[in-house]
């Protein structure tokens, strides 16, 4: 493995991001993979450097990682509300956090030079990219699909973070994503090739904490779905089906953790109580938790349900697979490229309830041999994720990029 990553050599590596795991508005996904990439990079001998937007400024170390914080101040939410701009706020926002964020991408670069700058696109953090450093950009969302999906009507801010969101794509020497389904959109969108490259994971080999699970769950058979709790992941497709599976499983339990959205104007919470109806003694909420937490409840949970109308490799998915659990995903939403719907886990018809209780009970009705089967090729699946072999390709794909430009 050490001989591999020596080939290709060493670099430094910016990450412009709005979010990372340090930060107060750590939420998920994006955050998650930048640490997971960026901790692997090091152990590689790499130099991965991280800017993120926070509420302070300053730098700290991160698993001896360079974490330069970029205070997003905030007297501009004030001028806007002055200024009567309130309609475009999120635009102005990720306008003003972009250039904030390549101005200490300069003041590094002329301290000590970068190979090459990784942007989120969530935000827009290209926008203002400096020429002078080879750019790439990660694909985590794209805010049309997903106010799609969230079914959102369209506004003229709304319409603005899209275009800014393109132009920021269009600005990078190349885009990238971690599915093929938000590659095909977003070639669509751009006229231009966009790189799969499936994002790095291992699970954390730190000691799990258990109190959660005790406290709560232990000696309990359930289904679990972790994640946001809201429509864009299919949480209502899930309320719709409690009556009938609780009805059927009279010893089962079914357990929601993660963040809280609101839905048709109620905490989504309240809407799901209503209804499991006379069942809802077997609904469990938990709150958002650390990783120790919450892989002891993924471990011991019968399978997991997570119905999403639109992802994009989602790290639930991951690290369901990856501790060995039945996943039942949706087709259409990049489950396709972890599951193999039979082999390492179900495929559901997407917004359909009636196709996904028929799949939960046909788990229900498998095996035990056939679940430990289903939940080793799961597992198996997942190992392919490892950084000897995606984060191997993620800098090939920086030396590429560096090359092209190099010649232009």
């Amino acid at each position: 493995h050490s001989l591999r990553f020596q080939e290709v050599g060493y670099m430094r590596i910016a990450f412009l991001t709005p979010e990372f795991v340090t930060e107060s508005n750590f939420d998920g996904g994006l955050a998650n993979y930048l640490n997971r990439v960026t901790i692997s990079l090091k152990d590689m001998g790499h130099e991965p450097v991280v800017i993120v937007a926070s509420d302070r400024d300053g730098m700290i170390l991160h698993n001896g990682i360079e974490v330069h914080r970029v205070m997003m101040k905030s007297s501009l939410r004030k001028t806007i509300n002055v200024l009567t701009l309130r309609k475009l706020s999120q635009a102005i926002h990720w306008v003003h956090q972009s250039r904030r964020l390549n101005i200490r991408l300069k003041e590094l670069h002329r301290k000590q030079p970068f190979d090459i700058a990784q942007y989120a696109s969530y935000t827009a953090t290209a926008l203002f990219r400096w020429k002078n450093i080879p750019a790439v950009v990660r694909i985590s969302s794209y805010q049309k699909l997903w106010d799609k999906h969230y079914n959102l009507k369209s506004s003229f801010n709304g319409r603005v973070c899209v275009f800014l969101e393109l132009r920021s794509l269009r600005r990078a020497d190349g885009v990238f994503g971690p599915s093929d389904l938000i590659a095909t959109v977003l070639s669509e969108e751009t006229h231009r090739h966009i790189e799969v490259i499936e994002s790095p994971f291992l699970i954390n080999e730190e000691v799990t904490d258990e109190t959660v699970y005790r406290s709560f769950l232990q000696g309990k058979s359930y289904l679990l779905f972790f994640g946001t709790l809201g429509r864009l992941k299919g949480v209502d497709i899930i309320a719709e089906i409690l009556h009938p599976l609780l009805s059927e499983h009279q010893d089962l339990h079914f357990v929601f953790a993660g963040k809280q959205t609101h839905y048709q104007g109620l905490p989504i919470s309240e809407h799901i109580l209503q209804k499991a109806g006379p069942y809802h003694l077997r609904v469990l909420f938990l709150d958002k938790l650390t990783h120790k937490e919450l892989y002891p409840i993924v471990s011991n949970a019968y399978l997991v349900v997570l119905p999403s109308r639109i992802d994009n490799l989602p790290n639930t998915c991951i690290e369901s697979m990856a501790l060995g659990k039945v996943v039942i995903g949706s087709k259409g939403a990049s489950f396709e490229q972890l599951i193999e719907d039979g082999k390492s886990g179900f495929l559901c018809d997407k917004e359909n309830p009636k196709s996904l209780l028929d799949t939960i009970e046909t788990v229900m009705n498998l095996v035990k041999e056939e679940i430990d089967r289903i939940g080793a090729n799961a597992r198996e699946r997942i190992e392919k994720l490892a950084p000897i072999y995606t984060v191997t390709r993620l800098v090939q794909y920086y030396q590429s990029v560096i090359a092209q430009k190099s010649k232009r």
